[in-house]
């Protein structure tokens, strides 16, 4: 049913919301059957809001993310639920694509040590 929903969205900007209990219930699988769906509409994305997802499905959004280019989108919010083991990964959002339009981004609970010198719009940032 969200594929046609996405397809009848037609060229129209998308607010994607990533968070909640199916994530705690569910496996990687199922956020990567979640990525295949939306992934190839990023060029339309215009909000992309994650709350409280455990840590291995974040790492596997913003994996997934990294080379993705986000032409229009202008919000960024992330909610993390830190998992309290060390972990070698680290927050870099659209290192390799790119959020020209990005003018507010929000990360809370999150290990922050990469705010990129692209994000030329971004009008408010809170950590």
């Amino acid at each position: 049913k969200y594929q046609i929903w996405l397809e009848r969205s037609k060229g129209h900007p998308l607010d994607i919301f990533l968070g909640g209990f199916l994530f705690y219930q569910r496996s990687i699988k199922t956020i990567k059957e979640v990525m295949r769906l939306i992934v190839p509409c990023t060029d339309r994305w215009r909000t992309l809001r994650m709350f409280l997802l455990p840590d291995k499905i974040a790492r596997v959004i913003f994996d997934r993310l990294l080379k993705v280019p986000m032409p229009m989108l202008i919000k960024l919010e992330v909610v993390h639920n830190p998992n309290p083991a060390p972990t070698k990964w680290r927050f870099r959002p659209f290192l390799f694509g790119g959020a020209p339009q990005l003018q507010y981004m929000t990360l809370e609970r999150l290990s922050c040590d990469y705010i990129d010198a692209r994000f030329t719009s971004l009008r408010v940032l809170d950590i």
